[in-house]
């Protein structure tokens, strides 16, 4: 089907070369539209009877959302986790939210009392929830990525930004303009990363990166993206 379309649509700039010689089409019949962000997920707001995870609001709370797969990481982030606790104990936290085998990372996991795992869908009306309180910064640890669907609603939710350097993460955070970007696959990049996030959250750096984050994302709702793809396709 790839290669009887007259037009592709790829979500990264990085993307168009590849595709380009992949599938034997020329550069101008490739169309970048940016990746989306779910802007009904923050519709919802957060008066839920129960929330599905209270954060101590004295604590840096670090989250990882999304599915639990091999290339997401969580080996790396809780061996980066597990030394950052011992620099700074009591004033961490991790939740770790997503559907997903968590089994090999139980062991682990165990050994801390201040991660906590929410393993199944997360529903979209509860996604604000995960948002709900002070110093929440978002970790990606991908090994392996094209990109990631969790950057934009993190921004949305104007949460600082932890992510690996790969596929088109970088382009994503604007080279690192827009959150701190961490070689990937390595523990100690990500435990330094998260050090200095927790030694310096109020930082006017930080501060920025967030507020840029969230003007960013508002220019990519679905609706104006899908009238950029309508007039490129006219």
């Amino acid at each position: 089907d790839i290669h009887k379309a007259n037009l592709l649509v790829v979500l990264s700039k990085s993307f168009i070369e590849p595709v380009s010689k992949i599938y034997n089409k020329e550069i101008e019949n490739i169309i970048y539209i940016p990746h989306g962000a779910f802007w009904e997920y923050k519709k919802y707001g957060n008066n839920f009877n129960h929330k599905i995870v209270s954060y101590d609001e004295d604590k840096i709370n670090f989250l990882f959302f999304g599915r639990i797969e091999e290339y997401k990481g969580i080996d790396v982030l809780l061996d980066a986790y597990q030394k950052l606790e011992n620099y700074y104990p009591q004033k961490t936290s991790l939740t770790i939210a997503g559907r997903g085998d968590i089994a090999k990372y139980q062991n682990k996991i165990n050994k801390f009392e201040s991660v906590y795992v929410l393993n199944r869908m997360i529903l979209d009306s509860e996604i604000s929830s995960l948002y709900a309180g002070n110093n929440i910064v978002t970790v990606l640890p991908y090994k392996d990525a094209t990109q990631s669907g969790v950057i934009p609603t993190a921004q949305i939710f104007n949460s600082l930004i932890i992510a690996s350097d790969v596929g088109a993460i970088r382009e994503q955070l604007d080279d690192g303009k827009l959150g701190i970007l961490i070689k990937p696959n390595d523990v100690e990049a990500l435990y330094l990363a998260m050090k200095m996030v927790v030694s310096n959250i109020y930082d006017s750096e930080y501060k920025d990166m967030k507020d840029k984050g969230y003007v960013f994302v508002k220019k990519l709702k679905w609706n104006l993206l899908g009238k950029k793809l309508l007039e490129c396709i006219s």
